[in-house]
């Protein structure tokens, strides 16, 4: 939901998105949020690896992970973990 608030710096009202509690969501929660369903599965049969599945990431996460300056290889990588 949208509303109008007034930006602390400029004193000059904008557009932030608000929760229906009327609070603006943290840089924690939208992160949490846009990578909740975020999942590696790995395929076992009779206790061997079989297979990984790996994440694919939609273009937002991409950015977001970019901008935070971490390899999207983190969430796509078969490596070790």
């Amino acid at each position: 939901m949208a509303a109008t608030c007034r930006c602390t710096a400029t004193r000059r009202p904008s557009t932030c998105a608000r929760s229906s509690a009327g609070r603006i969501p943290s840089t924690r929660a939208i992160t949490l949020e846009i990578y909740a369903g975020t999942a590696r599965h790995d395929l076992h049969h009779n206790g061997l690896l079989v297979q990984t599945f790996q994440p694919e990431l939609t273009a937002q996460q991409t950015q977001v992970l970019d901008l935070l300056g971490i390899p999207t290889t983190n969430y796509t990588n078969t490596g070790p973990r």
